[in-house]
């Protein structure tokens, strides 16, 4: 193996370096808000991450939703009998699965109830924290992009911009979110 002139070390060692800085720096990047930890156990999030979460609880909710549909079509499905057939006359358990799967759709009735409760209260505290930053653009693309769920290439129509142009005021407006901002849960 060569040596480079003045570090004595090979090209191979300087290569995986280099990999191992890139590798570093992107498990940092990709790193999630439980693992960047900077007050004493304290979890920060990113600007990106603490409006992202309109959007995640809104999954939540949706996916809570088919759970409980799925969950009332099989009740009907279990419930459906066929009279064509003889009877005979048989004892059912106490805890037949009807009883159960009703007990589940009501359970997560009441766990949508509460989600949907949470995500109003944290879309009126997201959209008067997004109200309080200084810049205009900001603040309609903010709203656009984390309340009404809409693609950045879809925002860059409806306010006349290059898509390139709202990328770069994206960031811009996330940093200004962050210093409006700077201690998120």
């Amino acid at each position: 193996m060569a040596l480079t002139p003045r570090s004595g070390f090979s090209r191979l060692d300087a290569c995986n370096r280099k990999a191992k800085a890139e590798r570093l720096l992107y498990a940092f990047s990709s790193a999630t808000a439980a693992e960047r930890t900077g007050m004493k156990g304290m979890m920060l999030m990113t600007a990106k991450e603490y409006l992202q979460q309109l959007q995640k609880l809104d999954v939540v909710i949706n996916q809570r939703i088919h759970e409980k549909d799925d969950l009332r079509a099989r009740l009907l499905r279990i419930g459906s009998a066929d009279y064509s057939k003889e009877r005979v006359k048989t004892s059912r358990s106490a805890g037949a699965g009807y009883e159960k799967q009703i007990v589940k759709i009501i359970d997560l009735e009441n766990e949508i109830d509460s989600l949907i409760d949470k995500y109003v209260d944290l879309k009126h505290k997201v959209i008067g924290e997004i109200h309080n930053i200084n810049k205009a653009d900001h603040i309609k693309l903010l709203y656009k992009r984390y309340v009404e769920n809409k693609m950045l290439e879809v925002i860059a129509d409806e306010m006349s911009y290059s898509y390139q142009y709202i990328k770069e005021l994206h960031r811009h407006a996330l940093q200004e979110f962050s210093t409006t901002y700077p201690n998120l849960p």
